[in-house]
């Protein structure tokens, strides 16, 4: 007799045969994954159904009347079915265990370098997947998704320090000014040296009068306090 999960009604071991000890291991493997009252719909699993309802049995004949598979052979058939957990579909069909698994071409060295954009069609966002029926997708996902949060937050982590430091700057230089002014003892530098300094920078300095602090102390710092 079959064993059936009882969350999901799907058949977990086909054979009756099989030892007590591989039906538990093939029960705990199947609670990683099972999803309670939820059941893939799927056109070509529900035409199998019908068909095979009906005490259809010959492969060929199913395969005939599936008008929307696109690779009807029963190969394909089988993993497709296996794919979605209907074994209980693929019981009422024998000869799908006999079938030859399709085989998946070795992937040639170029396709190595294949970006997600040359993908014909594309893929949904990592987001979109996580609940994806084909675990290795579905793991895939979680990982870019967690990756894409690290990112995230380093991304932030590093704008914050770079803001931060930037407002050291700013301060550094304001209390330099602020320490020559109680002193008394501001470095004194030569107004003509300052200009051609402050022109050669980009900075906008009349060619007379007094020159704007924030330029004087930008030289001060440029120059070791002016000793250039």
């Amino acid at each position: 007799m079959s064993t059936i999960c009882r969350d999901c009604e799907a058949i977990v071991v086909a054979d009756d045969d099989v030892p007590a000890d591989l039906v538990r291991i093939a029960m705990a493997n199947h609670e990683r994954f099972c999803k309670p009252g939820r059941r893939e719909i799927c056109d070509i699993c529900d035409d199998v159904d019908f068909i095979t309802s009906s005490g259809e049995t010959n492969i060929q004949a199913v395969l005939a009347r599936l008008t929307g598979f696109r690779n009807p052979t029963p190969g394909a058939l089988d993993q497709h079915l296996r794919r979605h957990n209907r074994h209980d579909l693929t019981a009422r069909l024998p000869g799908l265990h006999a079938a030859k698994p399709i085989a998946t071409p070795a992937p040639q060295r170029e396709e190595t370098t294949m970006t997600l954009q040359s993908v014909p069609g594309g893929r949904p966002p990592a987001a979109d997947l996580i609940d994806h029926d084909d675990k290795r997708i579905a793991r895939a996902a979680q990982k870019v998704m967690a990756a894409e949060a690290a990112l995230d937050a380093a991304w932030e982590a590093n704008a914050e320090k770079a803001e931060l430091r930037a407002k050291r700057d700013r301060l550094k230089k304001q209390l330099a000014e602020i320490e020559a002014q109680i002193k008394g003892t501001a470095p004194v530098a030569d107004p003509k040296k300052v200009r051609a300094w402050a022109a050669e920078q980009g900075y906008e300095v009349a060619p007379s009068g007094q020159i704007p602090k924030a330029i004087m102390a930008d030289y001060l710092d440029a120059t070791s306090g002016g000793a250039a």
